[in-house]
């Protein structure tokens, strides 16, 4: 087994298993939340983060063009231009951090405008304060996390991270049992956030000793043209990512309500832990697609590429699938049908996951093959459509007008146009694209329908659960076990057992 494969299989069991105790530990937190503080504090943090969302874009892209020129240095053992390149991004980061908490203050004044509310929320802007502290700490010391997962050590990482978390949880209920108070709360969220980095920060300089070395000689100015040139392309592809996945929850909180987006929040909650659990598996192959693209064929990379996407299909199709059945009366469950969203806005929710998720892969493959300067195109054209669709239809449709919206901007360009640049450098028909994606969503919708129907008998959340994993899971691998891509995994699944 080559030792991409190793690493990308130990990246993927210890992020499993940390993830799996950091989600039971979300949502025994957020219950304890729920039952100690008032309903309006719900919306806080994710309208907060979604603010945040919008200022990192001062980050202007530079971590992910430098992560994507790490990997052939890497590959080819080039120390000092790994060195060159993390000296250009520590100092990128410690303006950026900078950058974000002086536009974090000037923006407190206006914050009460954008968390629409029926009674006032004592200190709110000292809130929105602590959030952007959280915030910028993270851009002084965990630039060097990008150097650790670059070298497919994500394991590392998800180990620290998620330890991290967990304990943040445990203390986080502590100060809330004992004292109600959530400026502790979030005080102690900041104190665990700030240790998780100054860790990563100390081990990677152990790790790789190497980057401790001062050389004297920068980037050459050829070099950073072309940096530059992916940083703006990069910038632009920001822009549109954080106006799709964080502009939701700033337009329900400031036109809707705070309690609305309070309410979204658990399915968010939701959406989310699963989202991250699902995420691992392809943050755990991010680096081994990197050094794998590099050193192989275009015949190869689209092979390759072929197999990563059935496997989200698959990941996805079968999430989302779940969503649809369990959402409701898991949240009915666990707080209450007065956390309810009617059921037509949630089924919209669970296709913008869905088709957010297999756009990941092309989005991933197009960021290696260093298509930014053409994929840039998509970011602006999705944001676009994504915001005037949401403030249109949110006028007729309420909450599920700003989902639609989200769902619009996602159709008009996100799903097909990095696939669209990304065949024509694998040389492929963007047809086959097109027949592969339709004909999987058919098979989504169809396996959604028949597990909807199989449980629809019961009002028991666990035998529902039992029923719709067993017929979703069959119907997927029955669909899909005779399928090259789905050989391929077996092939390597085995391999893995074996060792």
């Amino acid at each position: 087994m080559s030792s991409r494969t190793k690493n990308s299989a130990r990246n993927m069991i210890v992020a499993w298993a940390m993830q799996i105790v950091s989600i039971l530990m979300s949502f025994i937190s957020r219950t304890v939340f729920i039952k100690l503080l008032p309903a309006e504090y719900l919306g806080l943090s994710t309208v907060f983060s979604n603010v945040l969302s919008v200022l990192s874009l001062s980050e202007l892209g530079i971590g992910t063009a430098i992560i994507a020129n790490l990997y052939k240095p890497i590959a080819d053992d080039d120390k000092p231009q790994i060195r060159k390149l993390m000296t250009f991004y520590s100092s990128a980061y410690r303006f950026i951090g900078v950058f974000v908490i002086s536009c974090g203050i000037l923006l407190m004044p206006v914050v009460p405008y954008i968390c629409k509310t029926e009674t006032e929320i004592e200190g709110l802007r000292f809130y929105f304060l602590l959030f952007v502290l959280q915030s910028a700490s993270s851009y002084f010391f965990s630039y060097r996390r990008s150097l650790i997962t670059a070298y497919q050590q994500e394991y590392i990482c998800s180990l620290v991270s998620q330890g991290s978390v967990i304990l943040s949880h445990l203390s986080q209920m502590g100060v809330l049992l004992l004292t109600k108070n959530y400026t502790l709360y979030l005080l102690v969220g900041i104190t665990f956030n700030f240790l998780n980095n100054g860790f990563i920060y100390w081990f990677s300089g152990r790790k790789f000793p190497f980057i401790k070395k001062h050389d004297k000689e920068k980037l050459p100015k050829s070099e950073r043209k072309n940096l530059f040139k992916d940083v703006r392309s990069v910038m632009l592809i920001k822009v549109g990512r954080v106006v799709v996945d964080s502009t939701d929850n700033i337009l329900i909180s400031s036109f809707l309500g705070l309690i609305w987006s309070g309410l979204y929040s658990n399915y968010l909650l939701l959406i989310t832990s699963i989202n991250q659990f699902v995420t691992i598996i392809f943050n755990a192959t991010s680096a081994s697609i990197g050094n794998y693209y590099a050193s192989h064929n275009n015949e190869e990379n689209y092979q390759l590429f072929k197999n990563m996407q059935s496997m989200a299909h698959c990941v996805y199709g079968f999430c989302s699938v779940c969503f649809a059945v369990l959402f409701q009366p898991f949240i009915s469950l666990w707080i209450g049908d007065d956390y309810l969203l009617d059921y037509p806005t949630v089924l919209i929710i669970v296709l913008n996951f869905y088709v957010a998720g297999i756009i990941k892969m092309p989005d991933s493959f197009a960021a290696v093959a260093k298509l930014f300067s053409k994929t840039r195109k998509k970011a602006i054209a999705t944001a676009g459509v994504n915001l005037v669709a949401s403030l249109i239809l949110m006028r007729f449709f309420g909450l599920a007008g700003v989902f639609l919206g989200t769902l619009a901007g996602q159709l008009a360009a996100g799903l097909w146009l990095d696939a669209f640049y990304l065949y024509k450098e694998f040389n492929k028909k963007l047809w086959n694209f097109f027949a592969f994606e339709g004909a999987n969503l058919i098979f989504t919708c169809a396996v959604g329908v028949i597990a909807y129907l199989a449980t629809s008998f019961t009002d028991n959340f666990i035998l529902k659960m039992v029923i719709c994993l067993t017929v979703s899971g069959a119907l997927y691998f029955l669909f899909n076990f005779k399928r090259p891509e789905f050989i391929f995994f077996k092939e390597r699944l085995l391999v893995l057992i074996k060792r």
